[in-house]
């Protein structure tokens, strides 16, 4: 995965050690990746059976730079939006201490708009809530964007926050998980971060073994709901018409895609296909009234399968297209979210006054 010049700044002409841990339903994986020249790699992975032992599996005398976890919908709650401002000085330039005036009052209504959605989201209370990151990924003045506001000026001025939420129940783990690391753990929900890598608008399914999340990708980004519909379905019901194991259907279903199998064995797997498509799809349809998403019900819809036979089932054939795209990353699922933090323009000036001013709101900022 290319990395930027940019990002190549900021990891220190490729010297930054970055340590992943993604969690997925059949526990955590940890990659370290180095960044080579342009080039983002993997080093190695480990696969991790609980959060606890994390901090156990890093080499005991090993610093990182950047220590990135990608957890569930469960675990946390990360929302992508936009707060505008208006100022009240509107023709007078913007100096230091309006900026952080301002910036803190946009803060604090991301907050008490989304502090809530949040908690129901988790299944907390409110005072049970812990940022656990916070960042400034975007800002306009009167409609315009601008890197820094400092010097210019407007009638309003916009930021765009992304802020992850996580249970008090967590921290003493990840506290413990943020001595390894030089900045402190970046914290973030797995399936919001693959969402907002996304340019256009619409809905993201991400499937996984036994359910599906979807997330709404546009002005905010964030999950929305979920489907008790996972991607074993089809090893299932296949395995149960068949009378095999699951191990055998994953060597049925490559042959199916390529077309080298049976005709009477075809007919069999595109019907348990189709009857699977059509629950899925009533599914996601349900799911997406409920939200009041229903304009996106037959349209701008991506969906991310984590089983790469499943995925080229739905890919290879019209008849069996649920989506506007559907795909599977595999290994670039890591690649993409360890490079998350470089996608927005870095607006590193606007971060230092918001980590230095919510510092007691951020348990794990470590400045």
């Amino acid at each position: 995965m290319k990395v930027s010049r940019v990002i190549k700044k900021i990891v220190q002409r490729g010297r930054e050690r970055v340590l992943l841990v993604e969690e997925t339903e059949r526990g955590y994986l940890g990659s370290e990746l180095n960044v080579r020249g342009e080039d983002l790699v993997i080093k190695k992975q480990k696969k991790i059976k609980t959060l606890t032992d994390i901090s156990k599996s890093i080499v005991p005398e090993l610093m990182y730079d950047r220590i990135i976890l990608a957890l569930r919908a469960e675990n946390v709650a990360t929302i992508e939006s936009s707060v505008s401002v208006f100022r009240v000085h509107q023709d007078e330039l913007i100096d230091d201490g309006e900026l952080d005036s301002l910036l803190f009052h946009a803060l604090w209504s991301f907050l008490n708009k989304f502090r809530p959605l949040a908690a129901k989201k988790l299944n907390a209370s409110e005072l049970d809530l812990v940022i656990a990151n916070i960042a400034v990924f975007g800002v306009k003045l009167q409609g315009h964007n601008v890197f820094n506001p400092l010097g210019f000026s407007g009638k309003e001025i916009e930021f765009s926050f992304r802020v992850s939420f996580i249970s008090r129940s967590l921290l003493p783990i990840l506290e413990r998980i943020a001595r390894r690391s030089e900045s402190g753990p970046i914290v973030t929900e797995r399936g919001a971060i693959l969402a907002s890598m996304i340019s256009r608008p619409g809905i993201l399914f991400d499937v996984d073994k036994t359910k599906t999340l979807w997330y709404e990708i546009g002005d905010e980004c964030g999950f929305r709901g979920s489907i008790d519909w996972g991607y074993s379905n089809i090893y299932t019901s296949l395995g149960e018409v068949f009378g095999v194991s699951s191990e055998y259907i994953y060597e049925l279903l490559p042959r199916f895609s390529s077309h080298r199998i049976s005709l009477r064995v075809k007919g069999i797997v595109e019907k348990i296909i189709r009857d699977e498509y059509k629950q899925f799809k009533e599914f996601a349809d349900t799911s997406l009234k409920a939200e009041h998403h229903e304009s996106l019900r037959g349209e701008g819809r991506i969906i991310h399968f984590e089983d790469e036979n499943i995925a080229s089932v739905f890919s290879s054939d019209e008849r069996y297209k649920i989506s506007d795209k559907s795909f599977f990353l595999g290994q670039k699922t890591s690649l993409a979210l360890a490079s998350f933090p470089f996608v927005h323009p870095q607006y590193e000036y606007l971060n230092q006054l918001l980590r230095r001013r919510a510092k007691w709101l951020v348990p794990l900022n470590s400045e």
